[in-house]
C-alpha cells in the first residue's frame, strides 16, 4: 500500500519539541510512576494478560517486599513483574509473594505459581539483565512468560511486513495484506548471537479479548492461516472492525512452542476511510506518543497547541497546494 507524505506529523513533533514539552515521569508527590504495554503468556491457548497499558510506580516491589536496585526511585522491570502478579493473583501481599519467588540476586525461581525458573521477559524485544537490575521507561514494551518447552528452546515469533516489525495494521475490508512470520529461539535472543529465520507452518489465529477479570485477557480461536515456506501468509477481512492476529505453532518441522506474536488489525470501509487516511505503523506509534503528551499538558497548553496546529494546517495545505513544499 502507498500513503501520504509523514510532513505535516513530523512538523507537529517538531513543533512540540521546540516548545521544550516532554513526558513526565513523576507524580507530583510520591514514587516515580511510567505508563508501559504490559503481556504475559503462559501456553498456547492465548495470553493470560493480553498487551495493554498499564502504569506502574517505582516502589511498587518494595511495597510487595521485594527489592531492586533502585530503591523506589526508578522503574525496574521487577516492579512490571509485580504488577502483572498483582493483576493476575490479586493485590494481596501474602499471594504476591506464594506466586513470585525472586532470589537476592534478582532471578526468579517462582513465576506465576509455577517453580524451576522456566520463565523470562522481554524489554522492547531484548532480553535484558535479572529484573532488579533493569529500568523501564514510559512506552517500553513488556512481554513476560513461562517457557512451555521442557527445555526452554520455545520460539519467540513476531510479524513484519515490507522487512519492518508489525504490531498494528490498518486495513480497508476485502483489502490483501501479506505479512511474513520471523522467530528465533527465545533463550538466546538479545543474549548471544542466534539466526533468526522465516517461520514455515505457523498457524494464524484469531484473538478474542476477555476483560472480565478487570484487565484483558486474549484466548486464542482457530487457525485462520498457514505461514508457507518463506514464513508469508495474507491477511484480509470482509467485516469492518478491530481484530486481534496472534501465532502458534501448527505445522512446523521442529514442532517448538511459540512466544506468540501480537498484531492489532482494524479494518473499515472504503467510506469510513479514504485511502489517504490509511496510516503505516511508524506513524501510528507516533500519533499514540503525541496523544499521551497532550494529555499531560494543562489545558492553556493544550489551547496553544490547538491554534497552533490549526494555522499550520492552512500553512501547510497552502504550501502543498502551490507547491511550495
Amino acid at each position: 500500500m502507498k500513503f501520504l507524505p509523514k510532513r505535516i506529523l513530523a512538523c507537529v513533533m517538531a513543533l512540540l519539541l521546540c516548545l521544550g514539552l516532554g513526558s513526565v515521569a513523576a507524580t507530583a508527590a510520591g514514587a516515580p510512576t511510567i505508563t508501559v504495554t504490559l503481556s504475559y503468556q503462559k501456553d498456547d491457548s492465548g495470553f493470560i494478560i493480553a498487551p495493554h497499558e498499564i502504569t506502574i510506580a517505582a516502589d511498587l516491589s518494595e511495597q510487595y517486599g521485594y527489592v531492586d536496585d533502585f530503591n523506589g526511585t526508578k522503574v525496574s522491570a521487577l516492579d512490571a513483574i509485580v504488577a502483572a502478579h498483582i493483576l493476575v493473583v490479586g493485590d494481596n501481599i501474602a499471594a504476591v509473594q506464594a506466586a513470585l519467588n525472586v532470589t537476592a540476586e534478582g532471578y526468579m525461581m517462582k513465576f506465576m505459581d509455577v517453580a524451576g525458573g522456566n520463565c523470562g521477559y522481554f524489554v522492547n524485544d531484548v532480553v535484558p539483565d535479572v529484573s532488579k537490575s533493569v529500568e523501564i521507561f514510559s512506552g517500553d514494551v513488556i512481554d513476560l512468560y513461562n517457557y512451555q518447552d521442557s527445555m526452554g528452546a520455545d520460539v519467540r515469533v513476531w510479524f513484519e511486513m515490507d522487512g519492518s516489525k508489525v504490531t498494528e495494521l490498518q486495513l480497508l475490508t476485502d483489502e490483501e495484506a501479506i505479512l511474513v512470520a520471523n522467530g528465533i529461539m527465545a533463550a538466546g535472543y538479545g543474549s548471544y548471537a542466534m539466526p533468526q529465520d522465516v517461520v514455515e507452518g505457523a498457524g494464524i489465529v484469531l484473538a478474542e479479548l476477555d476483560d472480565s477479570n478487570g484487565f484483558p485477557a486474549a484466548i486464542f480461536g482457530g487457525v485462520i492461516a498457514e505461514s508457507d515456506e518463506d514464513g508469508e501468509f495474507t491477511l484480509s477481512f470482509a467485516d469492518a472492525g478491530t481484530y486481534y492476529v496472534s501465532a502458534i505453532e501448527y505445522d512446523t518441522d521442529y514442532m517448538i512452542p511459540f512466544l506468540s506474536p501480537w498484531l492489532v488489525v482494524t479494518v473499515r470501509t472504503p467510506e469510513q476511510a479514504p485511502m489517504d487516511e490509511i496510516k503505516t505503523n511508524e506513524e501510528l506509534k507516533k500519533d499514540s506518543c503525541l496523544t499521551k503528551l497532550l494529555e499531560k499538558l494543562p489545558s492553556w497548553a493544550k489551547n496553544a497547541v490547538s491554534k497552533l496546529w490549526l494555522a499550520l494546517r492552512w500553512i501547510l495545505t497552502l504550501g502543498f497546494h502551490w507547491n511550495w513544499i
